[in-house]
């Protein structure tokens, strides 16, 4: 059976604009330097799996001291390895201290870190077709003692803004934990607010009928994404060129000729590793 796999990167990527699938998924295209936002959301990342991934295989026994001095095992040798300026890492590693200053007494029950998972959100053998959504879910915790688990998502934020209850991402891991309710565990990187105002815990609550309609709308993208794959159709979306940040292919699709955009593909781009939603369950026992 025809089988596609994708992840919420993929996913969010085939409705801001096709043409950037094509480019970046496809093609495996990227440019030589990694964004310092998505530098700085990786090393979180990192620092986060080694401070709760510690407390999970310590029997949730591990201080918060441990914990930390784990995070940092991780995070230091990471952060010697980007672009990144010596401002930008001082700054996370003091975002990161107040996180672990503020939640050091908290008696949470990690349950999972860095959970890898797949869901098969459709199935056809009429029209041969199967669709699986994979991806990470970065702690799932519940009170010491308590009964309600919560699911938790780490974001990095260079300046304070809210959150939405419609993000791709955040209905996947809901409908993937079954949980009606995430949390997004946000690291604000912001030097001139407190910590209390920048190291925020934000609920986002799901109703069933949301997550049923997350579902559909997940499927109808996939099977409009297969029909336009297979008449090599990758439209643009102009609307997508700067969400959040200037897409990295602004360039080539500005380009006044085709051979100038082969030109900008060829100067501008390298050939990254195969993007393959798959790997994040290579680690799964």
């Amino acid at each position: 059976m025809r089988t596609v796999v994708l992840d919420s990167q993929i996913f969010s990527n085939l409705q801001r604009c096709e043409l950037r699938v094509l480019l970046r998924f496809e093609m495996d295209l990227t440019t030589p330097d990694k964004s310092p936002s998505l530098q700085r959301g990786s090393l979180i990342h990192d620092f986060f799996a080694g401070y709760y991934g510690h407390r999970l295989v310590s029997g949730n026994s591990a201080d918060w001291i441990d914990c930390a001095q784990k995070g940092w095992e991780v995070f230091k040798p990471k952060s010697a390895l980007t672009s990144l300026t010596e401002k930008d890492i001082n700054n996370l590693e003091r975002s990161l201290s107040q996180y672990v200053e503020m939640w050091r007494y908290e008696p949470m029950e990690v349950l999972a870190a860095e959970e890898p998972f797949s869901l098969l959100l459709y199935e056809s053998e009429e029209e041969d077709l199967r669709i699986v959504y994979v991806g990470v879910i970065d702690l799932i915790a519940r009170a010491i003692g308590g009964q309600e688990v919560k699911v938790y998502d780490h974001k990095s934020q260079a300046r304070k803004s809210d959150y939405l209850v419609l993000d791709d991402q955040f209905e996947g891991y809901a409908v993937a934990t079954e949980s009606n309710l995430l949390w997004v565990n946000v690291i604000g990187l912001q030097e001139t607010l407190k910590p209390h105002e920048k190291l925020r815990r934000v609920p986002l609550s799901y109703p069933p009928y949301v997550l049923e309609r997350w579902k559909k709308h997940c499927i109808y993208w996939v099977k409009r994404y297969l029909v336009d794959k297979e008449n090599n159709e990758w439209p643009e979306n102009h609307q997508g060129c700067n969400k959040f940040q200037l897409c990295e292919f602004y360039g080539y699709c500005t380009a006044a000729s085709d051979e100038a955009r082969a030109w900008k593909l060829q100067t501008e781009f390298i050939k990254g590793e195969k993007w393959d939603p798959t790997k994040v369950l290579e680690n799964r026992e």
